[in-house]
């Protein structure tokens, strides 16, 4: 039997960073990577460049991404067995971590955010360190198809599995799958293109 705990009578001290002020704020710099013209189209990286305006980037180039990430942390409340552990995967600078936190106490789960960019670990290490001090979140710098997931009570894989090849992206959701514990919670966000241009505007 698992244990459901209604989570609104919890105190504890909340991130001072809410996830979705943090991404709808102006702290970050502008996205203006490719404001100016190239001479040549080089390989899109996350670098220190697109860490430093990744907010204003993911809040412009994705609508609702602020709602999706508000919701993560009701479908947690209502889903995610107490003490259940997270995977937050391509989990950029720890805003899915952020929406957990701010509506889960420290002992409701523990979590492991994986992303492949050496600065962007980095960056969500900093702020998580600093505004969920005492949520258990180990944030690793990994590639997703190579990760030996232990079982898990959510896994979040926000507009990540598009940097995958399409040849990758079935063995991952597999791996996933099987590494959800019964009445697990698999949230997966993507970028889609409709056959009908209309649809897509």
């Amino acid at each position: 039997m698992t244990r459901r705990v209604q989570y609104r009578h919890f105190l504890w001290p909340r991130p001072r960073l809410d996830a979705i002020d943090w991404l709808m704020s102006d702290a970050s710099y502008r996205d203006a990577i490719f404001s100016t013209p190239l001479d040549r189209v080089a390989n899109f990286s996350f670098d220190e460049k697109v860490v430093a305006c990744f907010p204003d980037m993911i809040r412009r180039s994705v609508p609702g991404y602020g709602q999706i990430l508000g919701m993560l942390g009701l479908i947690a409340e209502r889903h995610l067995r107490f003490g259940a552990h997270v995977y937050d995967l391509g989990c950029s600078l720890g805003a899915v971590t952020l929406a957990l936190a701010g509506r889960l106490p420290p002992e409701a789960f523990t979590l492991t955010g994986v992303d492949l960019s050496p600065t962007m670990v980095a960056r969500a290490r900093e702020t998580l360190g600093e505004e969920c001090p005492d949520h258990r979140i180990d944030i690793v710098e990994g590639d997703i198809r190579h990760v030996d997931y232990r079982p898990a009570g959510m896994i979040v894989l926000n507009f990540t599995l598009q940097f995958l090849p399409p040849e990758d992206r079935r063995a991952v959701i597999e791996r996933l799958y099987a590494a959800l514990e019964p009445g697990g919670v698999l949230v997966l966000s993507e970028k889609i293109v409709l056959p009908d241009e209309q649809e897509n505007a």
